[in-house]
């Protein structure tokens, strides 16, 4: 969630950047949500090999 929170956070003070995907030449962007992005893959994968 803290991940999630950050890049939200992050899209409300970039004009590159929705919550879609991060701007093509926004560095800080694309890095929290290269983060988000990995944190809920992971967490995604967990849920189904339950």
């Amino acid at each position: 969630m803290a991940a999630d929170t950050a890049y939200r956070q992050h899209v409300s003070n970039c004009a590159a950047c929705t919550l879609d995907a991060p701007g093509p030449a926004c560095r800080d962007g694309a890095r929290l949500y290269e983060s988000f992005s990995t944190l809920q893959a992971g967490y995604l994968n967990q849920l189904n090999r339950k």
